[in-house]
């Protein structure tokens, strides 16, 4: 198994390529997006998860012009800026957040793996991809997940149920009884997993793992030869992934500069 190395450049501009990628397909029915910045900016209403700006500063310098047309598009629609920002950005961009007054709003960990090496089934937990009428009940069971972890908003589910119709979604299930999902979307020879949550009461039995090892072996499938997870730092799913082989490659900083 080849090592990913931090400072791999090639590989952060992969990474972030892939989740502008996935921004864009989640605003093609659920919000709006403009290209920005070698990125996108994304808008799915004030103080929706949707509304940021991903992938930006990854393929070179940018202009102050640029960064305050990137700008505009959130404070036009009476929304704050807010950015993921990978530290492998240009030395530009980080420029213009520290002096235009950007403020952290949270820290993820960027974890990757190679897909060089035999994946195992897992067993003893069923994992299936869904059917498009079964969006609404796979939002409920991860929006149930979450909210162990956060409160859930009350248009919460009609926002997932939209913004995730272009994605792979996945349920597990053990002895009928469903337990867990998680998503999936590939661009370009790289996966994205996210969306994983765990009903409370099947925790601690292997739900997410077989959930990362089966959206695995279907990446490889599709051609995939790096899997992608952003996980809150020290949480469960940052062990989960470990456990799977994922290893950190950089953390992103969130920020954001109010409307």
């Amino acid at each position: 198994m080849s090592t990913i190395r931090s400072s791999d450049m090639e590989v952060a501009r992969r990474i972030e390529a892939l989740e502008a990628a996935g921004g864009l397909k989640a605003a093609q029915s659920a919000g709006i997006a403009e290209p920005h910045l070698g990125g996108c900016a994304l808008f799915g209403g004030v103080n929706s998860p949707m509304t940021h700006a991903l992938g930006i500063g990854m393929q070179g310098p940018v202009t102050e012009r640029d960064f305050e047309a990137m700008e505009r598009f959130f404070f036009e629609r009476s929304s704050p800026v807010m950015i993921d920002l990978c530290p492998l950005a240009h030395d530009s961009v980080q420029e213009f957040v520290r002096k235009r007054g950007y403020t952290i709003t949270e820290f993820n960990n960027v974890m990757a793996l190679r897909l060089d090496r035999e994946i195992p089934e897992p067993s003893g937990i069923e994992i299936r991809r869904i059917d498009a009428q079964e969006t609404p009940l796979w939002a409920r069971l991860i929006l149930d997940g979450f909210s162990e972890v956060q409160p859930v908003a009350e248009d919460a589910a009609e926002v997932l149920i939209e913004s995730c119709r272009g994605f792979e979604c996945f349920l597990a299930s053990i002895d009928g009884a469903l337990t867990g999902g998680g998503a999936m979307n590939c661009h370009e020879g790289a996966a994205a997993f996210f969306g994983d949550a765990t009903l409370k009461p099947f925790r601690g039995r292997g739900v997410q793992q077989a959930l990362i090892t089966h959206r695995a072996r279907l990446a490889v499938e599709a051609g995939c030869d790096l899997a992608v997870a952003c996980v809150i730092p020290g949480s469960g799913s940052h062990r989960n992934y470990e456990r799977a082989g994922f290893r950190l490659v950089y953390m992103r900083v969130n920020v954001m500069r109010a409307a």
